[in-house]
C-alpha cells in the first residue's frame, strides 16, 4: 500500500466506511439498496480505482443517486470534479473536460510539464496561442497529470452525470486518463441512460464508458422501476396531489414505476388535464377514475408540451433557446434573443415555479432533458431554423457558430460550407481532432457539388479533402478518407493538388507485399505531378524511402533520402528537413559510411530543437539507436532518457514505447537488468492499454530476453511465444524475427545446440545490418560449432567480422572474434584461438558489455582447457563464473561451471585455499558439518561457508559430487 493510500486511510474523519452519505429525503425513496451499494463504493478508498456506473432509462432517478454519491464523497474528504453532460454539448468540443478541471486548473497548471500545460490550456480557451496546435495525446496526457497531481494527496471522484452525452473530445481524453490511472485513488461516478420507449439511448459509440476501461473494477448499478409504496411517497413529497389508490395505481401502472413520468401525469391530472379521469365521486382535485390508461409512450411526449403551452409565448422561446444553447445561460438568452437580462429572467420565472427549469447563478438547468426535448420540439421546422440563424449571429466562437448555421441552412450551401471548414481548424487548432473531422465531415457535406466537367468548385472540394483526410486518418477514420480521397483524384487534372492527395492516399493501403506495390504507384505518380515543387517532392521521396527500408533494401533507400534531403533544404520547411536529416543520417550511420554518429547527427539535432518530431523518429532516438549498436551505451542513454521523458510528458503513446524498448535493450547491454525489465515492462502496460500491438510484441520479446539471461526459461519462452502471435497477427516481420532470436537464445542458453540454429536459419546473415539484436549471428556460430559444422561457422564469423569493421561496431567486431576463437579451438589451433578470444574479452570490457564479456571468458575457458592449460582455464572459468553470478545470469554460470568441472587430473583441487582444502577433504570423508567444524576448531557457519566457496569453484553442487572428485 502507498504512503498516500495510508495517509488516506489514517486522516481521521475524511474517509472511511463509517461516513454516511447525504441525508435520504424523499427524492431518494425506494433507492435503500443503491444508497447502500453507493455508500460501500464511495467509503472504499483502498479499492480505488474503480468505477461505479449507474444505468437506466430517462427519468429513473439516476442523476438524484449521482448527487448523492457526490454529496458523499465531498463529505469524506474526496476532491470532486464533476459535470453534467446535456445533449446539446455533445457537438462541443471539450465541454465536458472544461467542466470537469476548470475549478482546478489554477492549482494544478503550475504542476504540468510544459507540452501538457500548453495543450490544456489551448483546448480549455485558456490561451489563443497560434503555434503549432496541441496533439489529443498531449491534451489527455495533461488531464491524467492533473488528476493524478489532486490524487496525490486526496482521494478524488471523477463524476459524470448523463455520460452518454459527453462530448467526442472530452469522451477521448478521459477514457485515457481512466485507463492510465494505474495505483490513483481515484473514483468514477457515471450515469448513463438506457433505452425506452420515449427516450432511445445515443449510439454505442457516443460518450464516455468508464465501465468498458475498468471493466474488472466497476459496479454497474441499474436503476429498476419504484415500487407502489415508493412512487405514492414521492408523490405526496414532491406535489400538491392527493390520489386515491385506484388513480395511485393507473399511475404506477402507466408509469412503469420510472419517478419522473409518474410526477408528469400526476401533476397533468392535478392541473386538469386529464379530466377525462378525474375521480369526481371522491371529490378530490385531479383524482382519476375509470378503466382507460393514462398517456404514455407518444401522448407523454404531448404531455410534456402542454406543459410547455400554460407558459406565455416570451417563456416559451426563451426555453427553445436554452434547449438549443450548449451551455445555456440567462446572459446567451438575452444576446440570442435581443432582449435585456432581467426581461429573459422574468419569461422564466414561470418555468422555473411549475419545475421546468432551474437557475443557479445565471446557468439555466433544465429539470430533465426530457423538457429540454420538449422545449425544442415546441416550434416548428422553419422556426427552429430561424432561431439557429439568429443563435449564429450572436455565437462568440466559430465552431458554435458554424453549427448553429448549418441548423439553419440545411442544404448545400458555399458559405455554410466556408464557416464549418472555419471551424473545423479552429478545432483542429484547439486539438479537439475529433471534432475536427466531423466538421470537416459537415463542411464538405454541405459544399455544393460541382457540375460536369467544372474543376473550379472540385478544386475546391479536393483542398478541402486535403485538409480533412489526415485528420479523418488520425482519428481512426480511414475508410471515409479513403473514400474522399478516390473521388477527388478522380474529380481534378493532374497537379500540386491531386499529387497532394495521392500521397495522402498511399498511406491508407495495406500493410503487405500488394499494398506495398500499390503505395510505391501512389507515390511515384505523386512525384510525376508534383511539378518540380520540392516541399512535395522531397516528402514523396522520403514516402519511397521507408518503403525500400520496410523491404530490406537500405542501400536502395539511402539515394533517395539524400536527394529529399537537398529538396527540403531548398523547399525550406524546417520541419520536413528535421524529418529529412534523421533518415538520411541514420542510413549513413547504418550502411557504414559515417563512423561518427554524433558529428552526423549533428545538424538534425540542431532543428529538432526548434522543431521538434515524434520522439520514436526524432534526432535524439535515432542517434542513440546508432551509440547502441556502436556500443557506446553510456553515451546514448541521455539521448533515450529525455526522448522518453517528452514523449510521456506529450502523451505519446507510441513514441514512448518505442523509445523504452531502444532504453531496455541498452539497459540490458549494460547489465542493468533490473532496469532493463522495468522500462520495458511500464512501456508494456502503457502498449496493452493503448492497444498497440506491435509496440506490445516487441517489448514482450525484450522482457523475454532478460527472463532468459536471469534464468527462467518457462516465463521467458511464454512471453516469446506470445510476441510472435502478436508480431506475425499484425504483418510485423522485423520484430517477429526479433522475438524469434530471443527463442533461440533460450535455446542456446539450455544447451539445445541444434534448436538454436533452426530458429535462426529463418532470419539470413545479409540482413545483419537491420538487426534489432546484435548478438544473435554470435549465437547461430555458437551453435553450428557445437554441432561440429565448422566450416559454417567459419564463413559466418568471417562475414561477421567484415560486417563489424564496415559497419564501424565494435559490438560485432568482438563478438566475431569471439566466434573465430570457438571455430579455431574446434579445429585445434589453440594459440590463434587464445588470441581471438582474448581480443573480444578485451573490447567487450572496455565498451562495458559485462554479459558479453562474461560469455567471451567462457569461451576462453573453453579454449584453454581444450590446450590443456588446466591452471587457466580453471581461473579463467571462475572469473567467468563471477562474472555470470554477479549479473544473475544462472543458466550461464551453470554452463561456465559444468566446463569448469571437465577440467580433470590432480589439477582439480588447484585453486582452493588450505582451509577449503581441509574441509573438502573432511566431508568427502563422510563427516557431517558439525563434526568438521569441531575437528578444525571453527563454526559451523564457517565450515558452511567455506564449502559453498569449494562447490563454487569445482563446479559441483553435492557432497557425492565432491567425493567422487577428491
Amino acid at each position: 500500500m502507498s504512503g498516500d493510500r495510508v495517509a488516506f486511510e489514517q486522516a481521521a474523519g475524511t474517509v472511511g466506511r463509517d461516513v454516511p452519505l447525504a441525508t435520504r429525503d424523499a427524492a431518494l425513496v425506494g433507492r435503500d439498496a443503491e444508497l447502500d451499494r453507493l455508500e460501500a463504493f464511495v467509503g472504499d478508498v483502498a479499492a480505488l480505482p474503480a468505477a461505479f456506473v449507474i444505468e437506466g432509462p430517462a427519468g429513473a432517478g439516476k442523476t438524484t443517486l449521482w448527487r448523492a454519491g457526490v454529496d458523499a464523497a465531498e463529505a469524506s474528504g474526496y476532491v470532486v470534479l464533476a459535470c453534467r453532460a446535456a445533449g446539446a454539448e455533445v457537438q462541443l468540443s471539450h465541454a465536458a473536460l472544461s467542466d470537469l478541471l476548470e475549478p482546478h486548473l489554477a492549482a494544478v497548471l503550475p504542476l504540468l510539464p510544459r507540452p501538457q500545460r500548453r495543450a490544456l490550456e489551448v483546448a480549455l480557451l485558456l490561451d489563443d496561442d497560434e503555434g503549432s496546435p496541441p496533439d489529443q495525446r498531449a491534451i489527455a496526457a495533461g488531464a491524467l497529470s492533473a488528476i493524478r497531481a489532486l490524487a496525490r494527496t486526496q482521494p478524488v471522484l471523477l463524476a459524470v452525470d448523463d455520460a452518454q452525452w459527453v462530448d467526442a473530445p472530452s469522451a477521448e481524453v478521459i477514457e485515457f486518463a481512466i485507463r492510465r490511472l494505474g495505483r490513483a485513488p481515484v473514483a468514477i461516478l457515471a450515469t448513463r441512460r438506457l433505452p425506452s420507449p420515449t427516450a432511445p439511448a445515443p449510439g454505442a459509440s457516443v460518450g464516455v464508458r468508464p465501465d468498458r476501461v475498468l471493466q474488472r473494477a466497476t459496479t454497474r448499478v441499474e436503476v429498476g422501476p419504484l415500487s407502489l409504496g415508493a412512487i405514492q411517497r414521492i408523490l405526496v413529497t414532491r406535489t400538491s396531489f392527493d390520489a386515491n389508490r385506484r388513480t395511485l395505481q393507473r399511475i404506477h401502472e402507466t408509469s412503469g414505476g420510472n419517478p419522473f413520468y409518474a410526477l408528469e401525469l400526476a401533476r397533468s391530472i392535478a392541473a386538469g388535464r386529464a379530466t377525462d379521469n378525474a375521480d369526481r365521486d371522491q371529490g378530490r382535485s385531479g383524482s382519476a377514475g375509470g378503466s382507460e390508461p393514462l398517456a404514455v409512450g407518444g401522448e407523454l411526449g404531448e404531455l410534456l408540451a402542454e406543459r410547455l403551452l400554460g407558459l406565455a409565448r416570451e417563456s416559451r422561446e426563451a426555453l427553445f433557446v436554452a434547449a438549443a444553447l450548449a451551455e445555456p445561460t440567462i446572459d446567451g438568452v438575452a444576446v440570442a434573443t435581443g432582449q435585456s437580462r432581467e426581461a429573459i429572467a422574468a419569461a422564466l420565472d414561470a418555468a422555473i415555479a411549475t419545475s421546468i427549469v432551474r437557475v443557479d447563478d445565471g446557468v439555466i438547468e433544465f429539470a430533465h432533458p426530457l423538457l429540454a426535448a420538449a422545449a425544442y420540439g415546441s416550434v416548428d421546422a422553419s422556426e427552429r431554423r430561424r432561431w439557429h440563424a439568429r443563435i449564429a449571429e450572436t455565437a462568440g466562437d466559430p465552431e458554435t457558430r458554424a453549427r448553429h448555421l448549418a441548423v439553419a441552412h440545411p442544404g448545400p450551401d458555399a458559405e455554410v460550407a466556408s464557416q464549418l471548414a472555419s471551424a473545423a481548424r479552429s478545432a483542429r487548432n484547439r486539438g479537439a481532432a475529433i471534432a475536427a473531422a466531423e466538421l470537416f465531415d459537415k463542411a464538405l457535406a454541405t459544399l455544393p457539388r460541382a457540375a460536369a466537367g467544372e474543376t473550379t468548385s472540385a478544386a475546391l472540394r479536393a483542398a478541402l479533402v486535403a485538409e480533412a483526410a489526415p485528420i479523418m486518418i488520425a482519428t481512426g477514420q480511414s475508410d471515409m478518407a479513403r473514400t474522399l480521397l478516390e473521388a477527388s483524384i478522380g474529380e481534378i487534372p493532374a497537379g500540386l493538388l491531386r499529387s497532394d492527395l495521392k500521397l495522402l492516399l498511399g498511406e491508407l493501403v495495406e500493410n503487405d507485399e500488394a499494398g506495398l506495390r500499390r503505395q510505391m504507384a501512389m507515390i511515384d505518380e505523386a512525384l510525376a505531378e508534383a511539378e518540380g515543387d520540392p516541399r512535395r517532392i522531397a516528402a514523396a521521396l522520403l514516402d519511397r524511402e521507408q518503403i525500400e527500408r520496410a523491404s530490406d533494401r537500405s542501400p536502395n533507400a539511402l539515394p533517395l533520402a539524400l536527394r529529399a534531403l537537398a529538396l527540403a533544404e531548398e523547399s525550406g520547411d524546417e520541419r520536413l528537413l528535421a524529418r529529412a536529416h534523421v533518415r538520411a543520417a541514420d542510413l549513413e550511420v547504418v550502411l557504414g559510411l559515417v563512423g561518427d554518429p554524433v558529428r552526423r547527427f549533428k545538424r538534425a539535432l540542431e532543428l529538432g530543437d526548434r522543431v521538434p518530431v515524434d520522439a520514436e523518429n526524432s534526432a535524439p532516438s535515432m542517434l542513440a539507436v546508432c551509440l547502441i549498436r556502436a556500443g557506446r551505451l553510456d553515451e546514448a542513454r541521455p539521448y533515450l532518457t529525455a526522448e522518453r521523458v517528452r514523449a510521456s510528458a506529450e502523451g505519446d503513446e507510441a513514441s514512448f514505447c518505442w523509445v523504452s524498448l531502444y532504453q531496455s535493450e541498452l539497459e540490458w547491454f549494460a547489465g542493468r537488468w533490473d532496469d532493463a525489465r522495468a522500462c520495458a515492462a511500464e512501456a508494456l502496460e502503457v502498449a496493452e492499454q493503448a492497444g498497440l500491438r506491435m509496440r506490445s510484441g516487441g517489448l514482450q520479446s525484450i522482457i523475454a530476453l532478460v527472463e532468459i539471461s536471469r534464468g527462467d526459461p518457462d516465463t521467458a519462452r511464454t512471453l516469446a511465444q506470445r510476441a510472435i502471435s502478436v508480431l506475425d497477427d499484425v504483418d510485423e516481420v522485423a520484430y517477429g524475427n526479433y522475438a524469434r532470436q530471443m527463442l533461440a537464445f533460450l535455446e542456446l542458453s539450455l544447451g539445445n545446440a541444434a534448436a538454436t540454429t533452426e530458429q535462426l536459419d529463418t532470419y539470413p546473415a545479409e540482413r545483419l545490418e537491420g538487426s534489432k539484436r546484435l548478438a544473435f549471428i554470435g549465437d547461430q556460430i555458437e551453435a553450428l560449432v557445437a554441432l561440429g559444422d565448422l566450416g559454417r561457422a567459419a564463413n559466418l564469423a568471417d562475414d561477421l567480422a567484415a560486417r563489424g569493421e564496415h559497419l564501424h561496431r565494435p559490438p560485432l567486431v568482438a563478438t566475431a572474434a569471439r566466434c573465430r576463437a570457438l571455430v579455431l579451438g574446434a579445429r585445434g589451433e589453440p594459440g590463434e584461438a587464445v588470441a581471438a578470444a582474448r581480443d573480444a574479452i578485451a573490447i567487450h570490457g572496455a565498451l562495458g558489455l559485462p554479459f558479453e564479456r562474461a560469455r567471451s571468458l567462457l569461451v576462453l575457458g573453453e579454449v584453454q582447457r581444450r590446450a590443456k592449460h588446466r591452471r587457466d582455464a580453471r581461473e579463467t572459468l571462475t572469473e567467468a563464473i563471477e562474472a555470470f553470478d554477479a549479473l544473475g545470469a544462472h543458466l550461464w554460470s551453470a554452463k561456465a561451471k559444468r566446463e569448469r568441472a571437465r577440467i580433470g587430473g590432480r589439477s582439480t583441487i588447484e585453486g582452493l585455499s588450505e582451509t577449503e582444502l581441509r574441509v573438502a577433504r573432511l566431508v568427502a570423508e563422510g563427516r557431517s558439518n558439525k563434526e568438521v567444524a569441531a575437528e578444525l576448531f571453527v563454526s559451523v557457519r564457517a565450515v558452511e561457508a567455506n564449502l559453498s566457496k569449494v562447490y563454487a569453484k569445482l563446479g559441483i553442487e553435492s557432497r557425492t559430487e565432491l567425493a567422487r572428485r577428491l
